[in-house]
């Protein structure tokens, strides 16, 4: 193979060269008295009296004076940071849910940093380089209030979240910033890094950061808890089973009842569906908070149809509408299956390994790059998608059909010049579907790319205008749950989460189920172009399991930020992971996991499937130490019948009084099928 090495750092975030005035540097304050602020997001005085305040923001470009100024508040107690922000905006009429707040922490060698950041919307999200979180999104809370001329934010991080291997030390790197995007647009920061904020050597510095405890206790997490998933009840939703539908005979519906509504029915319930003129009812499952109907549509001409279901009974009065689509045939169908939410490329289920570059051209940018570098990377990397970035041409597409793999073309150059863009947009799309392996559409939520919340939904339904067929989706960096990203729920069509592993899919798949939508995760395949640090081949087919297990539907390695990537042991990684995920794609293409399949390590997650007669228990360790979990597996009525055997190695198990023992390797996948 080729050692091939490409992607050079995008030229919007490469930093000025203009020399810096020296570092700001901050003692902090230490509580001393047990009474830590309630994070509310409002700035009590009586709470923050005593913090040390950073003021004189600067303009992160020019290193002016700031227009729009921030105060910041510090103070720690053994196990917290806590951190206040009056953000003040001269244009808080024109406040969308868009601007961002952000901390950026590092050890004094800048050996590794954190990112955590706040949407003015709630939505809040992580990353860094390498980010050593464990796997699952941080335990982190931050909350906001808006007030007439500014909004304050508080925020808590345990420092459980970070690693003591670099972070257990007196003095930190440590910078705030914020981007303002909401009419009068503005990137300012304590500490002036002279552009691109993610520059950790010229970060401020934070002193007193001693006397920390990075142990993991669960009081201190249940402490600044703002959000419990597990808490979070899905509603009673009702779906049609195809996005849209061309040479299907029927249309499948599943009707989704939470427990509330199904115990205040009592068996007693009716459900109608309206359909074109004609009324047919849904036999209502009482054992089961599922129902399904189907209706004809062989001999539907091509159109949008308004589909209506009432549930009726024992005081429950809900009415759902439904919009089914019908299409022409056409040459290349990228439909979404809503009941398991996974894409469906030409009829058969698909779980996109995806893989962003930068494209200049026909060619990969990188000067020691050979001229077919593409077609390199479409034949021997391994991942089954592509996502051109920036500066493409078209015709960069062929060598990925050849090779049998989907492209996404991220339309962010159009999305980011000015009004009208409709023209642009035409015209690379029509470019493109020359071509029979474009999955999508992407663009993207930053605040520095494009403008407005309301010109994303123009663009969005503009797209789909266009090209039906194919589905759009954003990059969503921050996630709450029942909102979603910056872009609300309603403007996408893959909710796509930003960093985080377990806990972050669940979370954006609880919004993704009643909407029938996938939910892709994103991870940075390259670090950031000051600071490099990559995922080994273990912690990468860890993550991807994870997110699958737990609810994702599609994986995204983000690599603008590029640096000079070690190819073969990553390609090595994917040819293995598109291997093993292309068997298991029908198992993730069923509808529900088994029920009532436990595990007895928390460091362990894990689903359970049934396809074709076969239960398959999908495992992953998220840990770099060994783990021993049990598995209790009685729900399975015939378990003592069934042989457990590892479906990628040639290990056997024992089952015994229905449960099964397996012991993990550091960040180990384990994928049993248990069968006759």
């Amino acid at each position: 193979m080729m050692n091939l090495k490409y992607f050079s750092t995008l030229a919007l975030c490469v930093a000025s060269l203009t020399l810096s005035a020296a570092l700001p540097t901050a003692k902090i304050t230490n509580i001393t008295n047990g009474k830590f602020p309630n994070i509310d997001g409002r700035l009590d005085a009586d709470e923050w009296k005593n913090a040390t305040r950073l003021g004189d923001f600067v303009n992160a470009s020019t290193g002016k004076k700031a227009k729009n100024q921030t105060e910041v508040y510090l103070l720690k107690d053994k196990y917290v940071l806590y951190i206040g922000a009056k953000c003040y905006d001269s244009e808080m009429k024109n406040l969308s849910g868009k601007d961002w707040f952000e901390i950026f922490i590092s050890d004094p060698d800048t050996r590794i940093y954190y990112h955590f950041f706040q949407f003015t919307n709630g939505g809040t999200g992580q990353d860094g380089s390498p980010g050593v979180f464990l796997f699952g999104a941080p335990h982190w809370q931050a909350k906001l209030t808006k007030h007439a001329d500014r909004w304050e934010t508080e925020v808590a991080i345990p420092f459980f979240n970070l690693s003591p291997d670099y972070m257990n030390v007196d003095k930190w790197r440590f910078n705030i910033c914020r981007q303002k995007v909401s009419g009068y647009k503005e990137n300012t920061q304590w500490s002036c890094t002279n552009g691109y904020f993610h520059v950790p050597d010229k970060f401020g510095w934070l002193t007193g950061m001693k006397e920390m405890d990075f142990v993991p206790y669960v009081a201190i997490s249940q402490r600044i808890r703002s959000e419990k998933t597990e808490d979070y009840k899905l509603p009673t939703y009702f779906l049609l089973d195809r996005s849209y539908y061309t040479t299907e005979k029927q249309a499948n519906f599943m009707l989704c009842l939470d427990s509330e509504t199904q115990q205040q029915l009592g068996g007693k319930g009716k459900a109608v569906i309206s359909f074109q003129g004609k009324n047919v009812e849904m036999k209502l499952n009482p054992r089961a908070l599922k129902s399904y109907a189907a209706l004809d549509i062989a001999n539907l001409a091509p159109g949008k149809y308004p589909v209506t279901l009432k549930l009726t009974g024992n005081n429950v009065n809900k009415v759902f509408t439904k919009e089914l689509q019908k299409l022409a045939p056409g040459k290349t169908e990228i439909k979404v299956n809503r009941f398991t939410r996974l894409l469906m490329v030409n009829g058969k289920p698909f779980i996109p390994l995806m893989l962003e570059i930068m494209t200049y051209g026909t060619r990969l940018p990188d000067k020691a790059a050979p001229k077919n570098g593409l077609d390199i990377l479409a034949r021997e990397s391994g991942f089954n998608t592509f996502c051109f970035w920036w500066s493409y041409k078209p015709e960069a597409t062929a060598p990925f059909e050849k090779a049998n793999t989907m492209v996404v073309p991220a339309i962010v150059n159009i999305t980011a010049s000015k009004p009208p863009r409709e023209a642009k947009y035409k015209k690379t799309m029509e470019a493109f579907s020359k071509y029979n392996n474009i999955l999508g559409w992407l663009i993207a939520d930053e605040g520095n790319i494009g403008g407005s919340e309301a010109e994303y939904v123009k663009t969005y339904n503009y797209l789909k205008q266009v090209d039906p067929y194919r589905p759009v989706f954003r990059n969503e960096s921050g996630w709450t749950i029942g909102y979603g990203g910056p872009g609300g729920l309603d403007t996408t069509d893959i909710f796509c989460g930003g960093y985080g592993g377990a806990k972050s899919a669940r979370a954006i798949a609880l919004d993704a189920v009643p909407h029938g939508k996938p939910a892709f995760l994103l991870t940075a395949a390259f670090g950031i172009p000051e600071k490099h640090r990559y995922l080994s081949g273990a912690e990468t087919v860890s993550w991807v399991y994870q997110i699958l297990i737990n609810g994702a539907t599609g994986a995204f390695w983000w690599g603008a930020h590029s640096g000079q990537q070690p190819i073969a042991s990553f390609w090595k990684t994917a040819r293995q992971l598109r291997k093993e995920i292309d068997i298991l794609t029908p198992v993730f293409n069923t509808v529900d996991p088994v029920s009532g399949v436990t595990c007895s390590n928390e460091n362990v997650t894990s689903v359970c499937r049934y396809l074709d007669g076969k239960y398959y228990l999908i495992t992953t360790n998220l840990v770099k130490e060994s783990q021993q979990a049990v598995y209790d597996l009685k729900a399975i009525s015939d378990i003592s019948k069934r042989k457990a055997k590892d479906l990628f190695g040639s290990k056997t198990f024992t089952i015994k009084d229905g449960k099964l023992t397996l012991n993990y390797g550091s960040w180990e996948r384990l994928v049993i099928c248990l069968e006759k």
